[in-house]
């Protein structure tokens, strides 16, 4: 029997703990030991049957009972001490860090809704209101076939006025139109300088329309029954060309460069050419070339070697004769015409007065002043008649009608011509 004897953990405790030998004649906590009396053997006179200890009465413990070793707790390694102080510590950093981010992420205010104010005085609607026509125009220009159709752009909407009948939307443009070109039943026009949308058949509201490739910039629009027309400026705004494309609405148009130079600028078309000047500076005022070139292709032609053209009013050819804006004395603004296959440029003399915008048809030409009125006066100059015609922003004509924009937002109007 062991000296541990009764009532008490056994020494060194139930194996929780690291026992490390202890140095002799010392316990684990570092007392000297006491030297156990020596084992005694079992009084027969308590004893039971064959010679067994009594179950009823143990013996009493060992003298030595009392020693520290077998009172003292457990002791536990060292060794996973730190591995909570470290998770303590990292669940605390994460902690400072989820409040940082809270604090420096926006926080959300959703926005106020004020109701627009209530209107109570009566509307002020434009002049146009009242007469149907859609207060922003142009460009405006005039079919010169038969139809003499009138067609012009007004609050992203193409319009058309066949003679002085009603006006009819034909086709919708959310992008803003710089150029518009008719002829006959097609129409073809120019948004942000690099996009040519034509529309087949304007007789047929909202038809078939098609894009026609452009290769940089577009710009100086015109069109007859087959082709057209325009002035392509390369992307590196220097090198231009003249394009004719076709219009055929069942095949891929056709792309044939004419002529190519510097500042080309106002093609005007007849039967067989189209009429154009080259080179110089229009915003410098300097000397440019005026050329034809024949529609079918070939070689340049020069007109006139060096004309100062003034503003951007394009070239109007009518009969054998070509008609355009020049810089005369003082700087002032002429009309002049010279012969369409060549010669030296002659001023029309117009009583003095500064024309603007221009058109020829009939035995007149037909002008707005710096006041915007309409006046007129003879192919050959001479006589310069009123003809009743108060603030015209757009002028076009046909062989019957004058076509205008009154007070610029007052509505597209249309004068007969008797003559």
């Amino acid at each position: 029997m062991s000296s541990g004897g009764y009532g008490g953990p056994p020494p060194g405790g139930y194996g929780l703990h690291d026992r490390t030998p202890s140095a002799p004649g010392r316990d684990d906590t570092g007392v000297r030991a006491e030297p156990a009396p020596p084992e005694q053997a079992p009084s027969l006179s308590n004893a039971g049957p064959a010679g067994t200890l009594p179950a009823a009465h143990p013996p009493p413990p060992p003298a030595d009972f009392r020693r520290a070793e077998w009172y003292a707790p457990p002791r536990r390694s060292n060794a996973w001490v730190g591995i909570p102080i470290v998770a303590l510590v990292l669940v605390m950093l994460r902690i400072v860090l989820l409040v940082g981010r809270t604090s420096s992420t926006p926080t959300y205010v959703p926005p106020r809704f004020e109701p627009p104010p209530i209107v109570t005085a009566p509307l002020a609607l434009p002049k146009a209101a009242a007469t149907g026509t859609p207060p922003s125009v142009g460009p405006l220009v005039v079919s010169r076939d038969a139809t003499e159709d009138a067609y012009w752009f007004a609050g992203g909407s193409l319009h058309r006025r066949a003679g002085a009948g009603l006006d009819q939307m034909i086709a919708l443009e959310p992008l803003a139109v710089q150029e518009l070109a008719v002829a006959e039943s097609r129409a073809c026009w120019i948004t942000r300088h690099a996009n040519i949308t034509c529309m087949q058949d304007t007789r047929k509201p909202f038809g078939r329309k098609a894009s026609v490739k452009v290769d940089g910039t577009a710009s100086g629009l015109a069109i007859d029954a087959e082709s057209l027309y325009f002035v392509e400026t390369a992307y590196d705004g220097v090198n231009q060309r003249l394009i004719r494309s076709s219009l055929s609405a069942d095949a891929d148009p056709t792309r044939v460069v004419l002529t190519s130079g510097t500042n080309l600028h106002a093609p005007a078309l007849d039967a067989t050419h189209v009429y154009l000047s080259r080179g110089g500076n229009l915003l410098h005022d300097e000397p440019v070339e005026i050329i034809r070139v024949a529609k079918r292709g070939g070689p340049a032609q020069v007109l006139a070697p060096k004309v100062h053209i003034r503003g951007t009013e394009p070239f109007f050819v009518a009969d054998g004769d070509l008609y355009f804006t020049t810089i005369g004395a003082d700087e002032v603004t002429d009309l002049a015409r010279m012969p369409k296959t060549g010669g030296a440029p002659r001023t029309v003399d117009l009583g003095g007065a500064i024309p603007d915008a221009f058109t020829v048809t009939g035995k007149y030409i037909y002008f707005t002043t710096e006041d915007d009125d309409v006046r007129r006066v003879a192919r050959g100059g001479g006589k310069v008649e009123d003809t009743g015609v108060r603030s015209a922003a757009f002028l076009a004509s046909a062989a019957r009608q004058l076509v205008y924009l009154e007070d610029k937002v007052g509505g597209v109007k249309v004068k007969a011509l008797a003559d």
